[in-house]
């Protein structure tokens, strides 16, 4: 018994979750360049790679990782649930002290894990990084300021502008974040909501390294309705009153149709479109809600695991700590 107790409390420093969906081209720079930095700043460290669905040759490279990297984990779902759930199911399997989250297309640097572990270490529980400079185009850059700048409007909590999901978390951090249903919705966001000490660190995002987003613009739309929904209650506050406004307009019209003639002559044809405005209106806002709730939602995870390989140096700290334990109780 005490010998697993003594395993279970051997955690890497750092575990880096990266969710991956046919990123074949870009996994071995990714990797040689987070190992170089991980292997100097990182006492003990994890690398998760979460396989979302992969179509191309992604799998087999990360299993040929996994086979000569004991650092190295790899959690296949069994389709691709999305980029959200697939680091919900990183997060879910990270075991270290803090966990790093970014992307596998280069646009997060490892280069800058430094900075984020060092902010940590400064008593930080939450490092996120903000893009202070974007490559790209223009109409997205100018979409994605638009965007934040409405989210921290209308947002009930302060919510970071262009700050994305690259971050790091101490582990009180995850902890909390696994034991909300929300989480798979939109993680930058109740990230900002869970609270704890939480700091920025500026960097220029470079342009994705080769491939294309696997975010099409109907898949941004609903990350971005996503975010307004988990992070405000404005558009429901909205569609109450629009409830209560043609309530009242109806009436009004009803009473003038009876003949107390309260509204104006001129307006009585307005009225018929107006209530059908209103009407479709707050039902948009309620399908919009509605839609970003997955199937099997409110349950214990928001993806489904096909296959995990976790790291093998988990079985390395493992046995070397049974035979330490074993060689403690023999000499006793």
């Amino acid at each position: 018994m005490r010998a697993r107790n003594t395993i279970r409390q051997r955690r890497p420093d750092i575990s880096v979750v990266i969710p991956c969906r046919d990123e074949a081209d870009n996994i071995p720079v990714l990797y040689r360049r987070l190992t170089d930095v991980l292997s100097v700043w990182a006492h003990d460290y994890e690398i998760l790679f979460v396989d979302d669905g992969s179509t191309d040759t992604t799998a087999a490279q990360l299993h040929r990782l996994h086979a000569t990297d004991a650092h190295v984990g790899v959690v296949h779902l069994s389709r691709g649930f999305g980029q959200q759930p697939a680091l919900c199911a990183g997060l879910d399997r990270a075991r270290g002290r803090a966990v790093i989250l970014m992307d596998a297309d280069l646009q997060d640097p490892p280069e800058l894990i430094p900075d984020l572990i060092a902010a940590w270490q400064q008593g930080a529980e939450v490092v996120y990084a903000v893009r202070a400079r974007r490559a790209e185009p223009l109409l997205l850059r100018w979409l994605y300021a638009a965007y934040y700048r409405l989210l921290g409007w209308l947002s009930d909590y302060p919510i970071p502008p262009d700050a994305g999901d690259f971050c790091l978390m101490d582990r009180r951090v995850v902890q909390a974040l696994r034991n909300l249903p929300a989480r798979s919705h939109f993680l930058r966001g109740v990230r900002a909501w869970v609270g704890f000490r939480q700091v920025g660190v500026p960097y220029t995002r470079p342009p994705r390294a080769t491939g294309a987003s696997k975010y099409s613009w109907s898949g941004l739309w609903r990350l971005a309705v996503a975010g307004l929904v988990v992070s405000t209650q404005a558009p429901m506050r909205w569609a109450l009153r629009m409830i209560g406004a043609g309530w009242a307009l109806t009436v009004l019209w009803l009473l003038h149709a009876s003949g107390m003639r309260i509204l104006p002559q001129p307006l009585l044809p307005l009225v018929p479109p107006a209530l059908c405005l209103l009407h479709f209106s707050v039902l948009a806002i309620l399908v919009a809600c509605t839609s970003v709730i997955p199937a099997g939602a409110g349950k214990a995870a928001p993806y489904v695991v096909s296959r995990f390989l976790p790291p093998r140096r988990h079985k390395q700290v493992a046995t070397g700590a049974c035979h330490r334990q074993l060689s403690k109780e023999s000499s006793s």
